[in-house]
This record gives C-alpha cells, structure tokens and sequence, in this order.
C-alpha cells in the first residue's frame, strides 16, 4: 500500500477520491454524527463529540487524530474562534504528516490559509499554498522521504485540484479576484488534461462567473458556454440551469437576445418541473425581454403573464427579486398598452405602484402615478365605470370601479365621492345573478383583487353565496368562504357584519361535503356573529343557513325552530317561504314544504289568495 496516500486506518480498504466538483470525496470518517451535527450547524453539540474523538485518538494513538484535530478547526471557525482555529489547524497539519495522511494535510492547510486571511496574513496564505503548488515542500516536511511523499501526492491530479481550490477560495477571501481568475483557468486546463470532467465544468463556470464580474464579456461568453456543454455531458441539469440563466442574461446585454430563446425556454421548462419559482420568474421575464423590442407581444405577453402568476402573495413576492417584479408589471403595462387591452394595462400599472411602495422607491412611485392619471384621463375610465354599468356590462363597471378606488382610496369622509365604493359593494351580488355571471366575478378578481382592501370581501362573500344557493359546487364555496375570513382578519375586521356570511357559507358547505365534525362549530359561529349584529336581514341568513344545516344532520327539531323564527322576522317576504318549501323538499319533508309553499303564494301581490283578502 501506498503510506503517502492512505493513513493507518485505512489499510486493507481501497479509497475512492470523488472528482473536485462533486464535493463527495469519500474521507477517513470523524463519526458521521459529528460531521452531521457541522452541516446542521449544531457546532456546540459537535463540539463535544470532536472533543472526545480527540482525547480518544491520543489515548490509544489512533491516526485520526490529524482528521479530528481538522474538524476541531472548522468549529472553532464556526463559533467565531479564528485564532484558535488557526493554532488547531496548525497542530492537525503536523499530525498528517506525521501519519502520512494526505487528505487531512490538504484539508488542514486549505481551512488554515483560509483563517489567515481571516487574520488579515492574506500574503503569507496566498505564499503557501503557492509553494504547495508548484511542489515546493521543504516548508512543511522536515525529513526527506516525507518530502518525497508529500511531492508526490500533491502531483496526483485530483489531489492538485484540491490544492488549487484552495488557493482560489483564499484569493476569493481576499478579494483578488484577477488571480482567482487565473487560478481557475489553470484549474480548467489542468481538469482538461487529465480528462476530469467535473472539475473542467466547475472551473469553466467559476472562470465566467468572475469575468463577468470583471466586464470581461467575451471570456464570460466563451467560458459560460464552454459550463453548458460540460454540465449537458455530465446530466447536472441543476447547476446548467443556473448557468443558462447566466449566459442568457449576457447575452441579452451584448444585444444579442434571439440566441437567449432556446436557454430561456430550457430554464423555464426546468424550473417549472422542479418548482424552482424564483429561477422560473427570471427566465419568463428574460424571454419578455426578448419577444418585446422586437415587436412579438403576444409572446412577451405570454411570458410575463406566467412570471406575474408566480408572484406571491401578489403583487409583491416575500422571496422573489421586488425590483424584478416591479419590471415585469411595467413591461406588462407597456405590453397590453401595445395590444389596445387598456383594462389590464391598468391594472399592471396599478400593481407596478403597490410594488415600488413596498419597496418604498418614492421617484418610481412618483413616476408610476403621473403615468397612471394621464391614461386614467386618456382612457375616459371614470365614464367608462359609469356608463358600462347603465349598458349592463357590469365585470367591465366593476374592474373600473376596482381601478379607481384603488387610485383614490376609500372615501372617508361625507363629502368624499362614494360613486365607485358603491359599485364595488354591490355590483358583485348582482353579477352572480346573471347566466356566467360568476365565473366573470371570479376572473376580475383574479386579475383586480390584489388592488383591493376590505372591499375585496364583498366579492368573496358573493363568490361563496353564490355557490351555496346554486347548489353546485361546495368546495368553491369553502374556498372563497375561508378567503374571505382570512381576508377580515388580516385587516382586523375581526367583528361580526364583517364574517358572518363567510361563516355561515362555510357551515353549509361543509353539511355538503358531508365534514361533519367541522360543522357544529361553524354553524354555531354563523348564529352567534349574526345575532351581534342586531341586523334583521343578517339575522335572516344565519337562521337560513341554520335550517339547510340541521334539516341536513337530521336535527329536525333545531330546524323548526330556526323557521318559526324566520317566520317571526319576515313574515310577509315570499322568497323566504319559497326557499323555505324548497329546502324542506330537498329533505323530503313535502307536508311542511307544500304549507311554506302556500304561503309564499298568498304573499304574492297578484295572487287570487292575495286579492280575496284585499
């Protein structure tokens, strides 16, 4: 066996050394909890166990000890301890040697260098790894044969790489990052050489990163497209994304965007199917940067359209780049602008506003505003609000309406102009009304609801009573039922007018989805919000959903009662006994269902019963 390579306790076991860019080097093992316990950044608990591992090696002479005093290093670096981790570095540098344990001595001296530059000694780390490099070994080997051993191995090509990485990351440290480029390049023509793919395909990545960085785009350009042929071949579909996107977006600023389409394409396509959002977000909006200055809207359209879906919770993003998003909502203005859509290109720009608020960039949002009035002017939206609700257009009446509110707030005073806050409250119950009418809903608030406040559960609460009293869909009604709570409590409109009708949809909705160990409790919310509110007609849809509730869990008795009261509050409305009869029809109670139906029919106002008793 080769004493140069392995340490005692590998004896009698072949090792496997990992190429460099896979990081999966099969190491002489501290326990695997220990180095568990580093990853997890639970230094403290691998504190204690190194510790041991170390009086335990010394105890009984054991050639770990080089290794363990390695990783005493790295956690002394964690928790800050620079000097002590430098001494402990040291330390497990002369033991290696000693042991001939090659990968210990790389691994020391790497984190060693890397803590003098910490210390402000970037010379001295940067002179010897230098030395390492180019075999000069008399300044960490005292006898010859361990000199000899020592040259030989750092010759070895994987073991080189090792070396040469460790150089770049006390360059990178330094912030030297001419020589660090320099270093790469050697490390990807040395990967080159010796046919080592991994290596080759890091070091050409890390060679355009940094070209890049220094505004050397044709070597960014060679290298970064050198990284997606290397990373193709090898199937890590993960760091060639991230390169395309690299490469894609120089390429963009070198003019030369048509080249970017296949790579953008391939990103999105990537990052979709492995829910890499952000990466996603980017690439729709780099292909939008290329459809758009050559006229191809419906394609720009297309893609920014599915980068703004992205964004959560709307408009702006807890994880994506606001500054991106921003661009994306003002390229989507300008893009509808361009298609004549002008509803959607206020909303976009409604949506760039809320975005640069959030980042609180005052010029843009002085920008965005004066651009907004005028299309607001040049779009005639407040006639247009008006006139598409007398001409029955009631989606178009109301997103002009969301629009405006949006841009003038709600009106907080008498004198205020209440026109657009009235429309917004009431057109949603009508809209449900009419044939695809809701559908219609759903899709304004799609597109408009992000510029809405607590008017937004107006449209909520119309949704989900819509799908209550169509009987079609329960679970949209849930949806749109759990929405709105959240909606109020968000806003701290935790009092009941505010949550009675999304509590007591809620309660109906799961009666038909048959949940029923959550609808006591919800049932019992809707009455209690409802009766503090000291509304009638409030009062009259809680003790509505009541019945639907008990007739359904065959609680005949909480039923009745819920109708005499009902009866009691609205005696003379005919709608109410009509609901009432088909209710207790759909239960199969027909005695009680033909009387509400009587009933309903002498409040009829052309009734023969209503005219007798005239």
């Amino acid at each position: 066996m080769n004493r140069c390579l392995f340490s005692d306790h590998d004896e009698g076991r072949p090792k496997k050394w990992a190429p460099l860019a896979t990081r999966e080097y099969e190491i002489p093992s501290l326990s695997e909890s220990n180095t568990l316990l580093l990853y997890l950044g639970k230094v403290d608990e691998a504190a204690e166990l190194i510790d041991e591992a170390l009086r335990i090696d010394k105890l009984n002479g054991f050639s770990l000890e080089a290794l363990h005093g390695v990783y005493r290093g790295y956690y002394l670096g964690l928790k800050g301890k620079v000097g002590e981790a430098v001494d402990s570095l040291a330390q497990a540098k002369d033991k290696a040697i000693s042991a001939n344990d090659a990968y210990s001595f790389l691994s020391a001296e790497n984190a060693y260098t890397f803590g003098l530059v910490k210390q402000g000694r970037v010379d001295e780390a940067i002179v010897e790894l230098s030395l390492l490099r180019d075999g000069d070994v008399q300044r960490f080997a005292r006898g010859s044969k361990e000199q000899a051993c020592l040259k030989s191995t750092l010759e070895l090509p994987l073991f080189h790489l090792l070396l040469l990485e460790g150089l770049s990351n006390v360059l990178e440290a330094a912030n030297q990052k001419e020589k660090e480029v320099g270093i790469w390049k050697e490390a990807y023509l040395y990967s080159r050489t010796y046919n080592i793919l991994p290596g080759e395909a890091e070091a050409a990545q890390k060679v355009a990163d940094l070209s890049n960085q220094l505004k050397r785009s044709d070597d960014a350009l060679e290298y970064y497209q050198i990284a997606v042929e290397l990373f193709r071949k090898l199937g890590n579909e993960a760091v060639l994304t991230q390169v395309e996107v690299q490469l894609s977006l120089l390429l963009l600023q070198q003019s030369r965007g048509k080249e970017t389409l296949p790579l953008g394409r391939e990103v999105a396509a990537y990052s979709e199917k492995h829910g890499l959002r952000n990466l996603e977000f980017t690439a729709y909006v780099v292909l939008a940067e290329v459809y758009q200055p050559d006229g191809d809207l419906e394609h720009a359209r297309d893609a920014l359209e599915k980068a703004r879906a992205l964004v959560r919770p709307g408009p702006f993003d807890s994880e994506i780049d606001n500054h991106l998003v921003l661009e994306a909502y003002i390229r989507l203005s300008d893009v509808y602008r361009g298609l004549r859509i002008p509803i959607k290109e206020l909303i976009a720009t409604e949506n760039a506003f809320l975005v640069a608020r959030h980042l609180d960039d005052q010029k843009e949002k002085d920008r965005i505003l004066r651009y907004l009035d005028q299309r607001l002017g040049e779009l005639k939206a407040r006639e247009n609000a008006v006139d598409a609700e007398k001409n029955g257009q009631l989606a178009e009446s109301l997103t002009y309406s969301v629009i405006l509110l949006a841009r003038d707030g709600a009106p907080s005073k008498p004198e205020h102009d209440r026109a657009n806050w009235n429309r917004v409250m009431t057109i949603p119950a009508r809209m449900v009304q009419v044939p695809g009418g809701a559908k219609s809903l759903a899709e304004v608030l799609e597109s408009a609801g992000p510029l809405l406040g607590a008017e937004k559960i107006a449209i909520l609460n119309s949704l989900s009573h819509y799908y209550i009293s169509s009987n079609t869909d329960p679970s949209l009604a849930e949806k749109y039922a759990l929405q709105a709570t959240a909606m109020a409590k968000s806003l701290g409109l935790d009092s009941a007018p505010f949550r009675v009708v999304a509590a007591c949809d809620l309660a109906v909705a799961y009666t038909r989805e048959f949940r029923m160990a959550l609808v006591k409790p919800a049932i019992g919310e809707c009455v209690a919000l409802a009766d503090a509110t000291n509304d009638k007609s409030t009062i009259v849809i809680a003790q509505a959903s009541n019945v639907q509730v008990q007739l359904q869990v065959g609680d005949f008795a909480a039923a009745r009662k819920s109708i005499d009261r009902l009866i009691a509050l609205v005696p003379e409305n005919p709608e109410l006994h009509i609901e009432l009869a088909v209710t207790l029809a759909g239960s199969g109670l027909y005695e009680e269902a033909a009387s509400q139906l009587d009933a309903a029919v002498a409040r009829l106002p052309n009734s023969p019963r209503a005219r007798a008793f005239s």
